[in-house]
């Protein structure tokens, strides 16, 4: 059938994906799905019901469409359901970037606070020193200067 001579893709389920410590989501969709089986065939079967090699007569031609119709109608509600479950998915997936991008950065900003330096206060402790190593300068020359000859004098 199908699986075995067209299909090409894997068979296999996936594994659930961690979105957080608490939330995980799988998705077990693939191609080989009945929903895409199911659409497939009945594709298929009005294709064929339409095709001048099959030397269909009108009455069988107008059932096999309607059988058709009928399970692509079937399929259409089976898909429009999958792509529902798909899109709870993506909204899922969404809404852990979302939390997992503002959890990063309020992160980054209390890593900043923890490390970073404020400028302001740094440059005022830094004038303070200056300041304060200017005096100690100043005194230290006129210490220097000084002398008991100098100081009687």
């Amino acid at each position: 059938g199908f699986d075995s001579s067209h299909y090409t893709g894997s068979n296999v389920k996936r594994a659930s994906i961690l979105l957080s410590q608490s939330s995980s989501i799988t998705i077990d969709q693939t191609a080989d799905d009945e929903p895409f089986r199911e659409l497939m065939k009945n594709m298929a079967l009005a294709a064929l019901a339409t095709d001048v090699v099959t030397n269909l007569d009108t009455h069988e031609k107008v059932k096999a469409m309607t059988n058709a119709n009928l399970g692509l109608k079937s399929a259409q509600d089976r898909l429009v359901a999958l792509q529902a479950d798909l899109g709870q998915t993506e909204a899922r997936t969404k809404e852990a970037r979302t939390t997992i991008e503002t959890e990063r950065t309020a992160f980054q900003m209390a890593k900043l606070d923890y490390i970073e330096v404020d400028q302001y206060e740094t440059a005022v402790r830094y004038e303070e020193v200056r300041s304060q190593l200017e005096t100690i300068f100043a005194i230290t020359a006129r210490s220097q200067r000084l002398s008991l000859v100098a100081f009687i004098q």
